[in-house]
């Protein structure tokens, strides 16, 4: 959605009959209207966009103390320690938030792996290829 300039609330709020007024398929149009590409690209492109974030942000050096809940909006301690390891996982992340020299391969981000390469901000770790994530069972 944000890719795409799109505000949250029409995709995630509903019509009375609990369908969201903004279809998946419809922002696949929305992205080939804008790009010209294939929507089935839609999500090899904002998983570059995720990345040179992330990438950036490793650069400042923003790590997974700075992901991590601090707790409740009333200050309370949080009760849930959350899913940041399944989430780095998935994302091509190593354990501590840094981006993988393999996603970024992966997305086309040679560059990228090159300036992360010179900080010490990238990880070896090896995470699940897209291709793997998208595959239909």
């Amino acid at each position: 959605m944000d890719s795409l300039g799109l505000c949250f609330i029409p995709v995630a709020a509903t019509t009375i009959f609990g369908d969201p007024l903004i279809l998946i398929e419809e922002m696949g149009e929305i992205y080939q209207a804008v790009t010209g590409r294939d929507p089935k690209r839609l999500f090899e492109s904002t998983e570059r966009a995720y990345q040179v974030e992330r990438s950036y942000n490793a650069l400042l050096g923003i790590t997974r103390k700075d992901d991590a809940r601090q707790g409740t909006s009333r200050g309370e301690q949080d009760p849930i320690p959350g899913m940041l390891d399944e989430y780095y996982f998935y994302r091509g992340c190593s354990r501590e938030g840094l981006p993988t020299r393999k996603r970024l391969k992966e997305i086309g981000l040679a560059d990228v792996i090159e300036d992360l390469a010179k900080a010490g901000k990238i990880s070896e770790d090896e995470r699940p290829a897209i291709t793997k994530l998208l595959a239909k069972k």
